[in-house]
């Protein structure tokens, strides 16, 4: 071989390598436990074999938190923490923890003693540089006529680095779940739950925003079911996708709309004739993803339920200019649901179910083309039944069951 075309041929590996490391990888929960893996096509590796929830990366990717614990994504030992919901900040490897006990944050290497600890709050979101947080809290004001609390909720701030919390919103019997930082940290969106209720919130709940800084509270004029995989940030400007539309029910009645968060403009990207879910943005933002089949309207559960399931495909739609959706799967063996855009725009992951209840990760291109396995069976957990294919009246939380680091630069 002449030294030229070696030079040309070692030059066009390492361009190939360089591409597969872009890819980043993924960490998933299967039956036999916790498992991660380089994309496109790394050799799968166990990093343990006990069965556990929600992995998430760290911002480096050197870690991987679950409900429990933290370990190496490389591998090592796993290290023992509270048990509760694990979010880490935006930019640093510190791990906040709720439980019911309140909120504590853990830094890494060690993960021993937190730093910080607030009991009274309910879960922490960052803003965008990590320096501050919002949770929500509850201020006992006695017993009702049947013995039951009378409360105030209450969305509070505070910095990070330390000092007195600052109550942003509070109303008395009502809830405040936090959703957002906004890209330009202006403001913090977030749910209200009349009167604490779980029953009133599986229904879905009105959006509203309160300045970061302080002051008034204001209506987005749109709702959502209360799933975070539901609605998301556009990577750019200060736009909102959003799986809009009322009932627990997500075989009808849902649509994606793109939210101007600057003028509170809505414009939809899907038909009223199509049930839509989950948007994910491309890196662009010219772009999204989406999980959608033929809207079923009102029927019930059982095996009715489970054929208008099996239709969802994964979509994808301009999100300016001409919007014909352009359907990405097509394979009648598999329901396919929750993409994920690569960094680099060029592939989208997504999870599949097969007629049988099996759940696995895929790869494809952002075409929809050479879609390949990506895992085993995932350890689906259904969160009120035992029919993982129903989940919570067709919403399935996927992201329990992996996560995605991907390089951004």
């Amino acid at each position: 071989m002449r030294r030229r075309e070696f030079l040309l041929l070692a030059c066009a590996a390492a361009q190939a390598q360089t591409s597969r490391s872009d890819l980043g990888f993924v960490a998933y929960v299967q039956r036999d436990g916790l498992w991660v893996r380089d994309l496109p096509d790394g050799a799968p590796r166990q990093l343990f074999g006990s069965a556990v929830e929600n992995p998430r990366f760290s911002p480096s990717g050197e870690w991987i938190a679950y409900d429990g614990g933290v370990i190496r994504a490389r591998g090592g030992p796993a290290l023992k923490l509270p048990k509760g919901e694990a979010v880490w900040l935006p930019n640093r490897d510190v791990l906040a923890i709720a439980t019911d006990g309140g909120v504590a944050l853990f830094d890494a290497p060690n993960w021993t003693t937190p730093r910080l600890t607030r009991k009274d709050a309910g879960g922490a979101l960052f803003s965008p540089d990590g320096s501050q947080f919002v949770y929500e809290a509850e201020v006992e004001k006695g017993k009702g006529p049947g013995g039951e609390p009378m409360r105030d909720g209450q969305l509070r701030r505070e910095r990070v680095a330390g000092g007195s919390p600052e109550t942003l919103v509070s109303q008395y019997l009502m809830g405040f779940e936090p959703f957002v930082w906004t890209r330009d940290s202006r403001f913090i969106l977030y749910w209200k739950d009349p009167d604490f209720s779980v029953s009133v919130q599986a229904d879905g709940l009105e959006l509203f925003r309160v300045p970061a800084g302080g002051g008034k509270g204001q209506g987005l004029g749109v709702g959502s079911l209360v799933h975070r995989d539901l609605l998301a940030l556009a990577p750019t400007g200060n736009l909102l996708a959003i799986t809009t539309g009322g009932g627990r029910e997500t075989w009808t009645g849902k649509r994606i709309a793109v939210l101007n968060l600057d003028n509170l403009s809505r414009r939809y990207l899907t038909g009223s004739d199509v049930v839509a879910i989950a948007p994910a943005w491309s890196p662009d933002g010219k772009q999204i993803a989406y999980s959608a089949a033929k809207d079923a309207g009102q029927i019930g559960g059982g095996p009715e339920a489970q054929t208008v399931l099996a239709r969802r495909r994964i979509w994808a739609v301009n999100t300016a200019g001409p919007r014909a959706p352009r359907q990405l799967t097509s394979d009648r063996r598999y329901r396919d649901e929750e993409p994920l855009w690569s960094a680099d725009g060029q592939h989208i992951l997504f999870c599949r179910m097969d007629t049988a209840g099996g759940a696995s990760l895929w790869l494809m291109g952002a075409t929809g083309d050479h879609p390949v396995p990506v895992s085993g069976p995932l350890a689906l957990k259904g969160p009120a039944f035992p029919d993982t294919w129903f989940g919570f009246y067709g919403y399935i939380d996927w992201r329990t069951t992996f996560d995605w680091h991907r390089p951004t630069g």
